[in-house]
């Protein structure tokens, strides 16, 4: 396969770089997010803009209800298919997203993990309901010490799934993680790093887009159209301090500090997860902002890794 990554922390600018790289390889991108996969929250989400859209397709956008539970295995699914559509094709692929989970079931393989079982998973999320918010994150900690160090409180959705894990298999779901069941996809990969005060900059920059465009009638809409605490798409950045702001429990500008907060310290996050990945080449794209500037500088670092020749347009 001729696959290549972008990765990086949240408005790093990967989906801007990604653009006109996939122009001047004749590539289509597919997208590694675990929040863009669930329909609507465009804002929230930060999804691709509708021209870049048009220019190239984009894969694996908008393709779950915000109820159902998406899963790696579920992605990983659908990403080979898309991959084997694509060599079919004789047409590259870039691999674009911040969700370094999917990123690494794709190039590693995953371990068989039971499905869903509904039934558990509302006798859980009611526990936290009845118990109190952090519960179930202190059952993680105990179960699960390296997941739960990893995964914000907040995140109900992520908690849910490994306890369900841990009681399906009596295994933490950080051991089936740590598994190399095989089966992985050969790629290169290019992280976009940038230094701390121009990703925080970038950050706090794009929440005020997103509020002047419109992100607090987002959720207020989804709100209205029954969304659940306990939906996926509610542990995406923003919701619940939105949801606190509607309420009347916090000042909109206090919902937004605590957006840009929560985003930065989920950037870290990514960085720590991506700087543990092996094989990943870094592109300092620290002040830039021109997706053919981001674009240029990833092609030079993969030059002098030896690795541009990893994805190239195909014959």
């Amino acid at each position: 396969m001729n696959v290549l990554a972008i990765v990086g922390p949240t408005a790093s600018g990967k989906s801007a770089a990604a653009v006109p790289l996939a122009r001047e390889w004749g590539a289509e991108i597919v997208c590694a997010d675990s929040r863009q996969v669930y329909r609507g929250f465009d804002l929230l989400t930060d999804k691709p803009a509708a021209e870049d859209r048009r220019i190239v397709p984009h894969h694996l956008l908008d393709i779950a209800d915000p109820e159902e539970t998406f899963t790696a295995g579920e992605f990983r699914r659908r990403a080979l298919a898309v991959l084997r559509d694509l060599a079919s094709r004789r047409v590259p692929a870039l691999i674009v997203g911040g969700t370094g989970l999917y990123v690494r079931v794709l190039r590693r393989g995953l371990a068989e993990l039971p499905a869903g079982d509904p039934a558990l998973r509302h006798e859980m999320v009611d526990r936290e309901r009845t118990e109190g918010a952090g519960t179930l994150h202190a059952l993680l900690r105990e179960a699960d010490p390296a997941t739960a160090s990893r995964t914000p409180p907040a995140n109900l959705h992520r908690i849910v799934r490994a306890l369900e894990v841990h009681r399906l298999t009596g295994r933490p779901l950080s051991e089936w993680h740590a598994d190399d069941p095989g089966g992985g996809v050969e790629m290169g990969i290019v992280g976009l790093f940038r230094e701390r005060g121009d990703l925080q900059r970038r950050i706090e920059a794009r929440i005020d887009r997103m509020i002047e465009e419109g992100v607090v009638h987002e959720v207020e809409s989804a709100l209205a159209s029954g969304l659940r605490p306990d939906h996926p798409v509610a542990t995406a950045l923003g919701v619940r301090p939105i949801i606190d702001a509607l309420r009347g429990r916090r000042p909109l500008a206090s919902a937004i500090e605590r957006m840009k907060k929560e985003t930065m310290a989920y950037a870290k996050r990514q960085m720590t997860w991506f700087r543990r990945e092996t094989g990943v080449v870094w592109a300092d794209v620290t002040g830039l902002s021109d997706p053919e500037a981001m674009a240029d500088r990833a092609k030079k670092v993969l030059e002098r890794s030896g690795k541009h020749g990893i994805i190239r347009p195909l014959a």
